[in-house]
């Protein structure tokens, strides 16, 4: 189990079903992952899940997914709308296939992001957001009026 796994089930509301579907969600991608892995040290090659089948199973969950939440939102009663943000109190009234169809998108979508990048961006390694320089990134924020500034320091006293 990764961490965030661990940590919802010592101490999430295991009676919410908002933590039920997320908890169904990490499983399932996660087994959908594991399964990919497993073919490419099975078969000693970068190949995995065809993209068709992981689609696929992907599909399944996410119709799994949405389907328990419409049913337990329409049984509360509750409309389905779509929140704006940043604007207050401002909803898009999706009905029933609207929230089928977003649901089913950002499900999937959010799970094949990061393919999008494929053949555009591999360094070698396991590498995340700490791997880029963030001297860029700060100086665009004070380019753009933020408070906050580069303070250099000594590092005299600071054993390597």
């Amino acid at each position: 189990f990764p961490s965030h796994d661990i940590h919802v089930l010592l101490w999430g509301d295991l009676s919410n079903r908002f933590i039920l579907t997320l908890i169904f969600v990490l499983i399932a991608f996660g087994l959908i992952g594991f399964i990919d892995d497993l073919k490419k040290i099975k078969f000693k090659n970068s190949d995995g899940l065809s993209a068709k089948w992981k689609y696929f199973f992907q599909s399944i969950a996410a119709i799994m997914t949405t389907t328990f939440l419409y049913i337990t939102l329409r049984d509360q009663g509750n409309s389905f709308a779509l929140l704006i943000p940043y604007l207050k109190s401002t909803y898009l009234q999706v009905g029933i296939s609207g929230f089928f169809i977003l649901s089913y998108l950002v499900i999937t979508g959010s799970s094949n992001a990061v393919n999008l990048t494929d053949g555009i961006w591999k360094p070698e390694g396991v590498n995340g957001p700490e791997w880029f320089d963030s001297k860029p990134f700060l100086d665009l924020l004070e380019e753009y009026g933020t408070n906050w500034k580069i303070r250099e320091e000594s590092t005299e006293g600071i054993k390597p």
